[in-house]
Parts: C-alpha cells; structure tokens; sequence
C-alpha cells in the first residue's frame, strides 16, 4: 500500500472537491497477486480534478475482498466498492456494464482491470487536458507495456504502430488496437452494452468512437499483464481454440457493432467481411465431412438463443454444407418438381462431378441442369456423359442453353443463386447422365455478403428486446466551470501527443 494518504491525493482537486471528473472502472476477480499494484497505479495519479474510483469484486475465493477492503479503510471517499458473494459471470452478468458503467457519472470514464495497472502518475491528467481541449474527440488511448507473467515471452509494445496509419474508426473496426487499462471515454451516459457479446471492451471503443474522433497520446503509461487466469492468455497461440469457445460471442459482437454503423457503406462492408471471416474459421464453408460440420453447425446453432440470428446462421450456412444439385426432366409437360432429381455432388478439390440416374424415365426431351442452389459460382463443363445400355458415351455436340454467360466453350459463368443448364438432342436408352467439371464459387463470400446485406439492411432487429439507445449529452453544472477553466489553462504538464482523425 502507498504511504500516501487521502488529503494527499484531494488536496489539489480545486475548489470543489463534489464533483467528479473521472470515474475509474475496475473489475476483479481472485487477483490476490495483483490487485495492489493496480490500485496503487489508481492512488498515485495527480491530478487538478476529482476522480473516484468504482471497483467490482465478484466473488472472489482468494484474498482480494480483503486487500480492497484495507483500501477502502484507507481512501474512504476515493474507492467505491462492490463486493459480491455469488460469481455474477458465471451467470452470465456482466460487472462492468451491470454494477459499475451505470454509476459512473462523470464527464469521463477510466477503465482497467484487478491484473494490470498504470504506471505514470499523470496518466490522467494528460488525457484529461487533452480531451478538454479538444472538444470533438470521445476517445483517447496510449501505448501499452505488455508482459508475460511466466517469462514465456519478452515484453512487447502495444499497439504497433508500423500496422496502422491512422488510428480511426475504419481501423479500429478491422483490428481492436486500443488496450483497455489505456482508453479514456468522453462519457455518452445512459447507453446499453448488449449482452452475449465478447470482447466487450471493443465495443465500447467503438461506441464511442461513433460519436467524434480517436486521440492518442505518445507514451507508455500502463502495463498489460498477461496470465494464465486470463480470458486472452492463449489467444494467440491457440486461436481455434479461443473460437470454438467464444466464437458466437464474437459473432454477436460484429451483429451488434452492424447496428451502430450500419448507415455507413464502408464500415458495413467491413463488418460483414469480419462475419464472414468468423463463419470460416468454424470451417462451415465447402464443408469435406458434411456429417461432422452439420452437427458442429446444430451444436453452436442451439448455443445461441436469439431467434433472428439463429435463423440468419442456418440461412447464411446451408448452402455450402448441404450443397445441392438437381436435374429436371421434361418428359412433354414441361419442368416440374415431380420430375425432379436431387443429389449431393461430389468435389475432389476443385474438380465436382454430378451423376444423375434416370434410368427409370423412359421419355425425356430435355434435361435441365441446375449445378448448386444458392451459390454464385464459375462452372466449366469439362465432359458430358450419358450411360446407354452399361456403355458410356461422350456427347460432344449438345444443344446447351444456360441462364449464365458463356465464357468460352463449356465454361459458364452464373450471376444468380439459381443457375441453370439446359440441354437438348438427349440419346435415346438414357440410363445414367455423368457431368464433370470444375467449378469456383465466384466468390462464397459474395453470397454470404448479399444474405447478409439482405438480411440486415432491412433493418430487422436480431434483438427482440432491442431498445433504443438514447444518447443524453452531459450537462455539467455551471459551478464546476471554475475547475474545467482551471484545467483548461493549466500548462504544468507537457506531453507530446499525436492525434489521429
């Protein structure tokens, strides 16, 4: 513990000392090893402005409860507690959004979580000096030190700057480059964090965002410790892992981010592509055991428990795991579904063959060939063949009409979910037709991404209990102007900064 004592800390908040002008976020959970240190990084800040600091213990079986009360007993009118009995997470309660976001009242909002901590003692007052001075920013963040608790890996910088040139809303939806124990939010008040949704400080990065520019200081002031007890500890080493775990969460994200920037063309299409990226890393797309991928699909499927998006899911999923062709046989009266065939086509990489058997029709006049339903693909004919009688005979000479463009002979290109092929001059004695190609799905994504713009820019709500978020602008009371004027004009502290539009 600091051997700083509450006046210390107070005696440069300026004349009013009631109002607050930051409010640190915290959550905790059995950080017995750690929870010192980053409340430490919280009591050392200088500031000419009062902040508080709200904390959430939930449940924790080690001695955390204990060091945060020691706190408390020490700094009384700085840290806020709550201290829970029962594990809120694991019931799938959110401290942050539940217990703490909602009394965070302040102009501006701090967050850091029990096992990482801040280490320069102007963090604050930085951040602050420049958002008041810079009135259309709502987010600023800085560099991060990150660590390995066991060694494994050397300290790292974070974020890195070589991956980006401009730290704004197009990029940070591509990539979340603001670490969370760095980020000062100019407080929107009275927003809704969805649920079921991972990561959820990414969002709040973004939420704000929407509302003005992204600042961003030049400095290390805060650690990131990485740890076994972490949700991210193996992110990066075991990735398919982490999205067989909290896939769903992450895809809920990218559905919910969609809402709040779904009027803009560019973002939305870099949204969608973050879904369809999630979809295949589930490896659902040209599924090679569809059996397997069909029962992960229903598993992760029955996970999810908002109907829109289940619905969405199953849509968006089907086609390329239950890939479907048909033939239609017109015997005299034309194509109908009574005289319908449908198999699983068979693929070898990029090769796809198709046998039909038709031995049982004994008058056919035309045969149309209908390749994939809901795909748009590329398809090349390499061979037609037709079994008579046991015997197989190439037909080079058909008469083919189609619903695509040729591209040259027997290559066909379909620009529809429902492509068709058909063909005349069939042999008498049909038993069996045999097609073989190959064939590109011209791309998956754009099918994927045309469900997907159809689905959601009708404006369907994947939320039934969606609410209307309702933006109130901060209104600060005319007696603190002394303290914002203040800090204002306060030139005590220089820092370079680097601001990122």
């Amino acid at each position: 513990m600091l051997n700083k004592t509450q006046d210390d800390i107070i005696k440069n908040w300026g004349l009013d000392k009631s109002f607050t002008l930051v409010s640190i976020c915290c959550i905790t959970y059995n950080h017995e090893k750690f929870i010192e240190e980053c409340l430490d990084g919280f009591l050392i800040q200088e500031t000419n402005f009062p902040f508080e600091i709200l904390i959430h213990d939930d449940a924790s079986t080690d001695k955390t409860q204990n060091i945060i009360r020691k706190y408390v007993e020490q700094y009384p009118d700085i840290i806020k507690p709550v201290y829970q009995k029962e594990n809120q997470f694991s019931q799938g309660i959110k401290p942050l959004q539940t217990y703490l976001l909602p009394n965070a009242k302040s102009k501006y909002i701090a967050l850091c979580e029990g096992d990482d901590y801040w280490t320069d003692p102007l963090k604050l007052q930085k951040q602050v000096n420049f958002m008041e001075n810079n009135d259309d920013y709502t987010v600023c963040f800085h560099f991060v030190k990150v660590i390995y608790e066991n060694k494994e890996m050397g300290d790292s910088l974070y974020p890195t700057l070589s991956d980006f040139t401009s730290f704004s809303v197009e990029n940070l939806l591509k990539t979340n480059f603001i670490q969370t124990n760095s980020v000062l939010y100019r407080n929107q008040f009275n927003y809704t964090i969805p649920k079921d949704i991972l990561p959820g400080d990414w969002y709040l990065h973004l939420y704000h965002a929407q509302f003005g520019k992204i600042g961003f200081i030049d400095e290390i002031m805060s650690v990131y410790r990485r740890h076994s007890g972490g949700l991210w500890w193996d992110s990066y080493n075991n990735i398919d892992s982490l999205f067989m775990k909290h896939g769903i969460k992450h895809l809920m994200f990218f559905f919910e981010i969609f809402k709040l920037f779904q009027n803009n063309a560019l973002y939305k299409d870099i949204i969608l592509n973050k879904i369809i990226e999630i979809i295949e890393r589930y490896k659902f797309a040209l599924a090679i055991n569809s059996q397997t991928n069909t029962s992960l699909l229903q598993k992760l499927v029955n996970i999810i428990n908002n109907d829109d998006l289940k619905e969405l899911l199953i849509k968006i999923i089907k086609f390329p795991i239950l890939i479907q062709s048909s033939l239609f046989i017109d015997s005299g009266s034309g194509f109908n579904e009574n005289n319908k065939i449908s198999i699983e086509p068979i693929f070898k990489g990029n090769k796809i063959s198709f046998t039909f058997d038709i031995s049982n029709k004994s008058l056919i006049k035309f045969l149309r060939f209908d390749p994939i339903e809901g795909a748009f693909i590329t398809l090349k004919i390499e061979q037609f063949y037709f079994m008579i009688k046991s015997k197989i005979k190439k037909i080079s000479d058909l008469n083919i009409k189609t619903n695509g463009s040729i591209i040259d002979s027997n290559h066909y290109k379909f620009e529809t979910l429902d492509p068709q092929i058909i063909i005349d001059n069939i042999p008498n004695g049909v038993n069996k037709l045999i097609i073989e190609g190959v064939f590109e799905l011209s791309p998956l994504r754009s099918t994927i991404k045309n469900i997907l713009y159809d689905k959601l820019s009708l404006g369907i709500q994947l939320s039934k209990n969606h609410k209307e978020i309702t933006i109130y602008k901060s209104k600060i009371h005319e007696k603190n102007n002394l303290i914002h004027e203040k800090i204002k004009n306060n030139n005590k502290y220089s820092n370079r900064l680097r601001n990122f539009s």
